[in-house]
């Protein structure tokens, strides 16, 4: 093996050793409302152009004029290639 490619194992292992000395061995059971809740997290912090509040995740939200839903549609359809 390459010196370089001998470093990017040593790199590797001295991480590998690191998280196992960090995993936390307890794992605590979730209901699945909780996991629910978890996974839409990082989702209820998104902000999209038209819709120009934090949008949660306990309710739909709308844009309120028609600008904003031309600002939306067209983000939606340029990252998404979402068109209806």
């Amino acid at each position: 093996m390459t010196e370089t490619t001998n470093r990017i194992l040593q790199g590797i292992a001295a991480f590998q050793q690191e998280l196992q000395q960090r995993v936390n061995k307890e794992v605590k059971e979730i209901t699945e409302e909780e996991y629910i809740f978890l996974l839409s997290g990082p989702a209820s912090c998104r902000m999209i152009p038209g819709i120009q509040e934090n949008m949660g995740y306990e309710e739909m939200y709308y844009c309120k004029t028609e600008e904003d839903k031309t600002e939306a549609r067209a983000y939606l359809k340029r990252l998404y290639a979402i068109e209806d």
